[in-house]
């Protein structure tokens, strides 16, 4: 579960993501904050060979999120995390979970 820093709150991000040639994929998106614990969990799937931009932005009161990607067996999944000038670029040939800190 590699960390990989930090998105703003109540700034707008996009998740690009490049489906695998032989299957569709998964990505879910799990923000969590301490007083309820999960808060949201945004399940997405991506038809085989298609990019696809999702769209999100944390609100007020989230304190971590975590980015699942399931590719298929034997696929791979290249995803690209924009939020402002920042970007974060991952290629995930396994089951992978990205996480992130909100800050304000």
């Amino acid at each position: 579960m590699p960390f990989k820093g930090e998105l703003k709150k109540q700034t707008p991000f996009t998740i690009d993501v490049v489906g695998s040639a032989n299957d569709k994929c998964a990505i879910t998106i799990v923000k969590i904050n301490r007083k309820e614990k999960v808060a949201n969990a945004d399940p997405t799937t991506i038809p085989m060979g298609v990019a696809q931009t999702i769209t999100d932005q944390l609100g007020p009161g989230i304190d971590r999120v975590f980015i699942y990607v399931n590719p298929p067996a034997g696929g791979q999944v290249k995803l690209t995390l924009n939020q402002g000038g920042t970007q974060f670029v991952d290629m995930c040939n396994a089951d992978s979970i990205l996480v992130f800190d909100a800050v304000v």
